[in-house]
């Protein structure tokens, strides 16, 4: 897992607290900062800041946003794709599952789109990271103390258990699974 494509959104009721939080993140190695608007930043050699509205990430200082689509359902999903292939980038927010929607995504886009996904929680770092042996281009993740940004540190630095191997099992079932069909394998 890596630093370089994770956005830490510093959560906070003022912008002290925030800042607080975002020089804690970049004490600890993280290189991008998604902004609350009108929180100051001053730029710096390799730090990537964003300011997130509603609907987008904006690189700063003038770069392209980078819309927010809220998938939770196919057609969705589709959308995602569509805006991903005109804009050059898109940022998904998922409602309900999100790994194998992320995986379709990430697919489809191969090189001619970034996907960025956003999440709530830590644990939701190595699927977002690692789906299809890649996962999102960026992933932001909001923290809204110290122990936080800790946690997310701490997701980033587990690594994946070791493989057990294969075992040959018999097809039961065959039935649509959602947004997309997928062979699951449960271990």
């Amino acid at each position: 897992m890596t630093h370089e494509r994770v956005a830490i959104q510093p959560v906070g009721a003022s912008t002290r607290e925030r800042t607080r939080i975002a020089d804690y993140v970049l004490r600890r190695g993280f290189s991008m900062l998604v902004l609350a608007p009108g929180d100051r930043r001053p730029p710096r050699e390799g730090l990537h800041l964003f300011d997130r509205t509603g609907e987008s990430l904006c690189p700063r200082p003038n770069g392209r946003p980078i819309r927010i689509v809220r998938v939770e359902s196919p057609s969705d999903l589709a959308r995602a794709r569509e805006i991903g292939a005109v804009d050059g980038a898109v940022a998904v927010s998922w409602i309900r599952d999100r790994i194998i929607p992320l995986e379709n995504l990430r697919a489809s886009a191969g090189t001619s789109f970034r996907v960025w996904t956003l999440i709530e929680r830590p644990s939701e770092l190595p699927a977002a990271l690692g789906a299809l042996e890649h996962g999102a281009d960026g992933v932001v993740i909001p923290a809204d103390s110290f122990e936080a940004v800790d946690a997310i540190q701490g997701a980033l630095e587990n690594r994946p258990p070791v493989l057990t191997g294969w075992r040959l099992a018999r097809l039961r079932t065959v039935r649509p699974a959602g947004m997309g069909d997928r062979v699951l394998v449960d271990t």
